[in-house]
């Protein structure tokens, strides 16, 4: 579903339904001019759609005094659908309005040309991967995997399918990743172990921080913003930690 957040009312409001996917939708992600969105699925499906409310023949919005009943007939569909994976995707993640980086269970990334509606490369590992993320600062890849393990990889190198560098210092499965949007050298993840950890690159050896306050598995994280690292867990909770090693760096 695609919801409009209205700041000064503090409402939100289901402005379109999106239909395409056969099963559960995994994954999303929008790119940076918030004009398109990417959608991964245990489908073995990715999917991108436009997020503009009054395109697919919305001429009307739903009404701000009441709020209408969906009329199913109107439920948006993708603008692309891409196959490749071949079991689920757990992770998307825009490099450029017309390249995706995607992650599976499949044991593969690969990243996605969309002029072209193919795969652009792909790298290959030994176990799932429930998550990706792409830094636009130093463009390389990290990857979360059930084996406890981060792994680092260039997409641009000619051994782009070899590791460069692996991070261990969760004790258990590790379901989610985000680069820092203004260090590029720092990311952060979360696991089943409870944990929420910031790591520098450089140190594959162990964590900068260690972040505590869950009682239950991490399922997700993010840095979006550099005064805050949020991740949400199994405990039916959202944590938000301020970030001061990234506004300190600033």
């Amino acid at each position: 579903m695609l919801w409009e957040w209205n700041v000064k009312a503090n409402s939100v409001e289901c402005v379109q339904v999106c239909k395409g996917h056969e099963r559960g939708v995994d994954c999303i992600a929008a790119n940076r001019s918030k004009t398109r969105m990417a959608t991964g699925s245990w489908d073995t499906m990715l999917k991108v759609w436009s997020t503009d409310v009054h395109s697919d023949g919305d001429s009307q919005q739903p009404s701000t005094s009441k709020r209408q009943k969906l009329d199913p007939e109107k439920a948006r569909t993708p603008i692309l659908t891409l196959a490749g994976h071949r079991e689920c995707i757990s992770g998307v993640q825009w490099i450029d309005d017309n390249t995706l980086v995607t992650s599976s269970w499949d044991h593969t990334i690969k990243i996605w040309d969309l002029a072209l509606s193919g795969i652009k490369s792909e790298i290959c590992g030994h176990k799932s991967f429930f998550d990706v993320s792409y830094s636009h600062l130093n463009g390389l890849i990290i990857a979360a995997s059930p084996d406890k393990n981060l792994r680092l990889y260039d997409p641009k190198s000619n051994q782009g399918t070899i590791v460069k560098n692996t991070y261990l210092g969760h004790t258990q499965w590790v379901q989610a990743v985000r680069w820092s949007t203004t260090n590029e050298y720092l990311f952060v993840s979360g696991a089943y172990d409870n944990h929420v950890k910031l790591w520098d690159y450089r140190s594959p050896k162990a964590p900068i921080f260690e972040l505590i306050g869950h009682e239950d598995k991490v399922l997700s994280c993010d840095w979006s913003n550099p005064k805050f690292i949020l991740s949400g867990g199994s405990d039916n909770s959202v944590r938000v930690f301020k970030s001061k090693i990234a506004i300190g760096g600033q």
